[in-house]
């Protein structure tokens, strides 16, 4: 059973959202990343995409947090934030489905933005950077797998 949500100021909410280590990502993969990204200065509380929707662009986080929401019959719940070398987007975009979590912006936060079609072109024409995407989704994976165990280890 879910709790209505309080209203609470963003900067509380942050200090109880558990900060996840992103994956390594490799070296050549952000440099072509960040080679074609378009720089994006979102304002404070700004939403970079929402639950459901059809994935647009791939993210890369160069400052700041994002905050990942579900939404329950209360309302969004935060559930975790991911800090700077962050890629936001990722598997749906390769997935081809719909973001599985709202994703928004510190006030802080500067993003590399690249279009949904571009970033698959690119990884379709470079096998190296293929294999490179699935060894962050794998790692992305494995640590959602952690995350699992360890909250219900809690219990």
């Amino acid at each position: 059973m879910t709790r209505p949500l309080k209203s609470v100021s963003s900067s509380s909410i942050a200090k109880r959202t558990p900060l996840l280590q992103a994956p390594e990502i490799p070296a050549g993969l952000v440099a072509e990343i960040v080679k074609q990204a378009k720089p994006h200065f979102p304002p404070a509380s700004s939403v970079l995409y929402n639950e459901d929707e059809r994935p647009r662009r791939l993210f890369y986080l160069t400052k700041g947090e994002i905050t990942f929401a579900v939404r329950s019959a209360s309302g969004l719940v935060d559930c975790f934030r991911v800090g700077h070398d962050s890629l936001l987007g990722l598997s749906a975009v390769v997935g081809k489905k719909p973001y599985a979590m709202t994703a928004t912006a510190s006030e802080d936060a500067e993003i590399g933005q690249i279009s949904s079609k571009e970033f698959l072109q690119l990884i379709e024409s470079r096998p190296d950077l293929y294999l490179n995407v699935l060894q962050v989704l794998a790692a992305e994976t494995l640590s959602v797998h952690k995350a699992v165990a360890e909250m219900l280890s809690a219990d």
